[in-house]
């Protein structure tokens, strides 16, 4: 748990070794943008709420199949941003996992959803 602190970024490196990570929790943090390719394939829960218009960076993709459960709440997230075209592309993606269940995108400033972004949500039990 490394949530409401003020971490503003999170050194990749930190994720180097044996590392049996299931749940990583950031929330509440100052961080704008997760480099997530050293992080292991065990993780599952990712919490990225109330952060600072958190951008994800390609390499997180491999992280978002393997989740069960992804947030990102309250990051002022907006739909005609450059930040989203790449956020949406990530989340069409990671909602063609079977595994994911949970997704929050609640708070952000999103006014639309593509309608593959709900075609692709039939796997969800909360959103």
């Amino acid at each position: 748990e490394l949530g409401g602190n003020k971490l503003k970024s999170i050194n990749p490196q930190m994720f180097i070794g044996p590392l049996k990570l299931v749940s990583l929790y950031l929330n509440g943090n100052r961080i704008s943008e997760l480099n997530c390719h050293l992080m292991p394939f065990t993780l599952i829960n990712l919490n990225l709420n109330n952060n600072n218009g958190i951008k994800l960076h390609p390499s997180c993709i491999f992280v978002m199949e393997q989740l069960q459960s992804f947030q990102i709440a309250n990051n002022g997230i907006d739909k005609n941003a450059t930040q989203f075209d790449q956020f949406d592309q990530n989340y069409l993606k990671l909602l063609k996992n079977k595994r994911l269940s949970e997704i929050n995108i609640a708070g952000n400033n999103i006014s639309t959803l593509s309608l593959e972004f709900f075609q692709l949500a039939s796997y969800l039990r909360t959103m």
